[in-house]
């Protein structure tokens, strides 16, 4: 299969269950607002949105068959490097506005975007990891990068027709940007089912 074959056969299993895509979908946003909660907020995030996708899999008969630690780690690494650069640049910022130290706020800006490249590199590279543990095709923590790499691949495809859409629906009068907000609901439900389609395909 190609990646087209799996970006089709995702939006099959995906609009089958579309009223259990938008639930999963609003969850999945919802738990997003923890990230803005350091170390606590990421621990709990990491855990709620394995609960959802797990739930989210069941319903849409994808086989499950998790190894949690692996799994939990996948998600809370990653993201508690990309959150601590995205924490830093906002204090960096706001102690400009208080100190005005332009040479210091602008260390702790490059420091921060070293920290959320690096994390987005890993987050990428575990996506396997990820889903694969999950779908239950992974047994150890390690990076697959040429299987995270099809992930990804099938995911910046799926991400750009996304957000050209996004664009063009937000520009409607009036509507226009109610529609983009459940347009990005689905999207949020849609992705997790296009990695694990992609997923259990990979021998």
């Amino acid at each position: 299969m190609d990646l087209l074959d799996y970006i089709l056969e995702a939006y099959d299993i995906f609009k089958d269950k579309i009223l259990e895509s938008f639930v999963a979908g609003i969850f999945i946003i919802l738990v997003s607002i923890l990230l803005i909660i350091p170390v606590l907020g990421w621990f709990f995030y990491s855990k709620l949105l394995l609960k959802i996708i797990v739930w989210y899999y069941d319903k849409l008969n994808i086989k499950v068959d998790m190894k949690y630690d692996i799994a939990f780690k996948s998600i809370f690494i990653q993201i508690s490097i990309i959150m601590t650069g995205a924490t830093i640049m906002f204090i960096s910022i706001f102690y400009n506005f208080l100190i005005s130290n332009i040479e210091f706020m602008l260390y702790l800006i490059i420091f921060s975007l070293i920290l959320i490249i690096l994390g987005s590199i890993i987050q990428i590279l575990l996506l396997y990891t990820l889903y694969g543990s999950i779908l239950g095709k992974v047994n150890k923590f390690k990076i697959y990068w040429k299987e995270s790499l099809h992930l990804f691949f099938a995911g910046f495809i799926v991400g750009i027709v996304y957000y050209l859409l996004y664009f063009i629906i937000n520009t409607i009068p009036y509507v226009g940007s109610i529609i983009a907000f459940v347009f990005s609901i689905f999207y949020a439900a849609y992705i997790h089912v296009l990695y694990a389609t992609v997923t259990k395909n990979i021998l």
